[in-house]
Formats: structure tokens, sequence, C-alpha cells
């Protein structure tokens, strides 16, 4: 229980460390992901789904804009309608969501380990009891 309490404690901090470098590796495989033509299903459900438009902006596409770069209510998708590139927009997502997955996992470390004390509080005193009534 210790060892497992030992390693959230360590993801943790390596994802408030590193929350930078991840960022950066997101938007690596945002760009790898739209140069892939295989995969450019996928990159429009991704689109729909953060409400932004390519790597960029509107201006990654050199063609007529998915409809997944605009809200649905517009008839044809256009660069003055279009959201913003997803690099900024998942960047902020986990900037945003990245710390408050950290301090969650960092309140059930705490309480893990808060147990994991009562726990050998409770043994002690139970077994410091047994040898009385003996």
């Amino acid at each position: 229980m210790i060892a497992l309490a030992a390693a959230k404690l360590y993801v943790v901090v390596v994802v408030f460390r590193n929350l930078s470098d991840i960022k950066d590796l997101v938007k690596e495989w945002l760009e790898e992901a739209f140069l892939r033509l295989e995969i450019r299903e996928q990159f429009y459900v991704m689109q729909s789904t953060f409400q932004c438009c390519g790597t960029t902006g509107p201006n990654s596409y050199n063609v007529a804009l998915p409809p997944s770069c605009c809200p649905s209510v517009v008839q044809t998708c256009e660069a003055s309608s279009a959201f913003e590139g997803c690099n900024k927009v998942v960047a902020d997502f986990f900037e945003t969501y990245g710390e408050v997955i950290g301090i969650i996992v960092a309140v059930i470390v705490a309480i893990e380990v808060l147990a994991v004390v009562l726990s050998f509080s409770f043994c002690s005193t139970v077994g410091s009891n047994r040898r009385r009534t003996v």
C-alpha cells in the first residue's frame, strides 16, 4: 500500500514538473496527426470535441475548411467563423485539467497515507488490549 502511494506521489511530481513538456509533446503529436491523411477523420472528430480548427487555426488548411472547424449552426464553414487552432485549445485543456488531475491524485495519496497511519495505530491499540486481557 505504501509503495502504491509512493508511486502515485511520484506521478504527481512528474506531472507538475513536466506539464509544459507534456503540452509540447501534445502539440508535436497534433501537428504529426494533422499531416497524416489516413487519420484525418479522427482529427476532425477531435476538432469537433475541442471546438478547434487545424493546428494553428483555419490557415492550417490550404483547401476548404471541414465542417468540424465551425459551429454546427454555420451553413458554410469559412475562416471568419472558424474556431481557433487546436494546438492552443488542447494545450490550454492540459494546462487547466492537468493541474486538477495532479491535485486530485495528491489528495488521494494523502488520504491513503492517513489510512495507513490510522490502520497501524488501530492495530497497535488492538494488539496492546489483547495482551492486557490475556
